[in-house]
């Protein structure tokens, strides 16, 4: 029971095991997989077969024995379940004897797809590295070979891998100079240039009349020029937008186009699964889904709105990733693509203004039913059944006697059933129920496999029911945009003109937020949390340019190899940390404060030039030192060895001129006990 409680946890493929001592019990032991929402139970390997030394077989068995403590396995091929897997497993000792094992096993494959699918920045890419720095499944064409041209950034993970993310250099620092960065600032700026001017025009006491005249026309024009402007930026947003109040289908190249992990199409007029909301936007349960699905299988999900028939095309060439709303009893009718399991249920149902007594009385009745309507037809009902374009006339030819009952989807029914001109038509009987799925290109067996597990994850019912009934509550008769604009004219004009300055001034202030994010961390040092090496120094040789008086010191750990080498490196990462910390406690903002790589520090003191007043400062950092409290490190004082040079700012310096000076005294302080500063005279 608890295996499978941690199966149910574990999104994706994923396998677990209890195996105890071979040389106790034999064989004997627990091994169970969860393939999409079903758990099986299968049959441990025979270690009898194979020698010790058969990665492949029983590595996931002697390996952990062998080393007698938790392990990740590199990742390896596991032929007895003929799965390409990332393995943890966990040795249990009872009374210092071996007892047994307890393992989980990733796929590694679908865990490589989720990479894949991580989005970095606009057109960055996500990989995954072994530990010896091999990368895992295929690399980028656009990065391979070309990674002095991407900006990377590293995390090393739990199991001894690196996920490392790339962002093309050009897209961080090409903000700047993007069309739209620039079309809104000069739109801003000549927005604030008009301000001024009016506040300037407006300024006088005595003005003659042909003085007011030249100011009126004055503010004419600049008033014709703020409204040119406006106007544009208004036709920009709408046509950014999608167009003007159109119902129609909207394909993928009328919405010019994708920049997402995976493209997908819903089916048009299939109100409430997809539609075209006003504006070209696509809505509906499926959109909904969508979003749940990407955001278990980590990738962005697009969605469009399109004919079935060009829907089944798109996938079937290559043009669309996936296609939503398909029932999954039409399998049968399209062998190119592989189905995945029903996203959502709902029933086919009968309404009409009487009880139905039996399946016999609606064959022998006159039956309606919607053109275009996907669904098993099990009793043959539609053979004869009148066929209308919209459930509107469907069910009003059932209002006015034409038809006796109408068969359809039970939520588009519900909507239109709202209508108190209905209120005599009820639903009578439940004939069937529809499941909708997905589907893909029989080529794409890796992408279904992980969509049938979101599936499985997200709880599609729910979201079924809670959507149903939001939609069917809050939903109304459409009406086009120019209808709404036309009713309320002069809120649309304010708040249009609001919603353009707003949006202005948020493009400018965004996009140089971001700049300005990425260029701070890529000068900051990720462990401590002060400045990295490229970072440091740069500001310091900023301020040796302005001559800025100061004092250069050089910080070496005491003994630092000895504390990786006992206690291990997280230790080491935490004396690092320590002092990072006792730097900002010690130092002033305006001072530059730098890890120059390693165990090395760089201090730089603005403004100080007298020893004592420099002395008086670093032993206040020293007593911060005395104060780091690491239980690993009980034996021992965390200290540094300082090396100082008092700058005049008198004489033209550089950066390694200081460093080398600092580095002399850095020696020296060695050979005294530690917290120790030397000062080097300036040459």
């Amino acid at each position: 029971v608890l295996l499978r409680q941690v199966l149910e946890k574990i999104e994706g493929h994923s396998f677990t095991y209890l195996k105890y001592s071979y040389e106790l019990l034999g064989n004997d032991g627990i091994f169970l997989e969860k393939n999409g929402k079903e758990i099986y139970s299968l049959q441990l390997t025979d270690l009898s077969k194979y020698e010790k030394d058969d990665i492949e077989h029983v590595g996931w068995y002697y390996l952990p024995v062998e080393y007698g403590a938790p392990v990740w396995l590199e990742p390896y091929h596991n032929e007895n379940v003929d799965t390409y897997m990332i393995s943890y497993v966990y040795p249990i000792y009872y009374n210092g004897e071996f007892f047994c094992l307890y393992g989980v096993d990733l796929d590694l494959n679908e865990l490589l797809l989720k990479v894949r699918g991580m989005k970095v920045n606009d057109s960055g890419y996500s990989i995954l590295y072994d530990k010896a720095g091999n990368p895992l499944g295929k690399i980028p064409p656009e990065v391979e070979g070309h990674q002095d041209e991407f900006v990377t950034a590293s995390e090393k993970l739990k199991n001894g891998m690196t996920l490392t993310a790339y962002v093309p250099k050009d897209e961080i620092y090409a903000m700047r100079k993007s069309p739209a960065y620039r079309a809104s600032s000069v739109v801003y700026t000549l927005l604030l240039i008009c301000f001024f001017f009016f506040v300037l025009m407006s300024i006088g006491s005595k003005e003659t009349d042909e003085q007011v005249d030249k100011k009126r026309s004055w503010r004419f024009v600049v008033g014709v020029g703020i409204v040119v402007i406006l106007l544009i930026q208004g036709v920009f947003l709408v046509i950014m937008k999608g167009g003007i109040g159109s119902d129609n289908a909207v394909s993928i190249e009328q919405k010019g186009g994708y920049n997402t992990d995976y493209k997908a199409v819903s089916l048009a007029d299939r109100e409430p699964y997809s539609y075209i909301e006003t504006g070209g936007r696509a809505d509906g349960y499926f959109p909904e889904v969508a979003n749940a699905l990407a955001n278990d299988v980590m990738a962005n999900i697009d969605v469009g709105v399109v004919e079935k028939r060009i829907a089944l095309n798109m996938v079937k060439n290559g043009e669309a990733d996936i296609i939503m709303g398909l029932d999954s009893g039409t399998a049968k009718d399209n062998p190119e693509l592989i189905y995945t399991d029903p996203v959502v249920s709902d029933y086919v149902c009968i309404y009409g203004k009487r009880q139905v007594d039996g399946i016999m009385d609606i064959l022998k009745s006159n039956v309606a039913y919607v053109a275009g309507d996907e669904y098993p037809d099990v009793y043959g009902i539609l053979e004869n059944a009148s066929e209308y374009p919209t459930y509107n006339a469907a069910v009003a030819a059932v209002a006015n006697d034409t038809c006796d009952f109408l068969v359809g989807l039970k939520p588009p029914a519900d909507l239109v059933l709202k209508d108190a001109r209905y209120s005599s038509i009820k639903e009578v009987y439940v004939l069937v129920e529809s499941q909708m799925c997905m589907a893909v290109n029989k080529d794409h067996e890796m992408l279904a496999r992980s969509l049938n597990a979101a599936i499985a994850d997200i709880q599609t019912e729910n979201i079924l029911t809670q959507l149903h009934a939001k939609w069917l509550e809050n939903r109304n008769v459409r009406r086009t945009l120019p209808e709404i604009i036309k009713e309320h004219s002069l809120f649309y004009e304010i708040t249009t003109l609001i919603l353009v300055i707003l949006i202005i001034i948020y493009q400018v202030l965004i996009l140089r937020a971001r700049e300005d994010k990425m260029f701070l961390l890529s000068e900051t040092d990720s462990l401590t949390g002060i400045y990295n090496r490229r970072g440091g120094e740069r500001r310091i040789r900023q301020l040796l340019r302005q001559r800025t008086p100061g004092a250069f010191i050089l910080m070496d750990v005491d003994k630092f190899k000895t504390i990786n080498d006992t206690f291990g490196h997280l230790v080491g990462d935490k004396v690092l940390t320590a002092i990072g910390e006792c730097l900002k406690q010690t130092f002033r903002n305006e001072d530059v404060c730098m890890r120059l790589g390693g165990d090395e520090y760089v201090v730089y003191i603005a403004g100080i030039t007298q020893e004592s007043n420099s002395r008086d400062i670093i032993n206040r950092f020293f007593n911060e030192l005395q104060a780091i409290d690491i239980p690993e490190i009980t034996d021992r004082q965390i200290s540094v060895s300082a090396g100082a040079v008092l700058w005049s700012g008198e004489k033209e310096t550089d950066f390694l001129s200081l460093y080398a000076l600092a580095d002399k005294g850095t020696y020296e302080s060695k050979n005294h006990v530690g917290n120790f500063v030397t000062f080097i005279q300036e040459e």
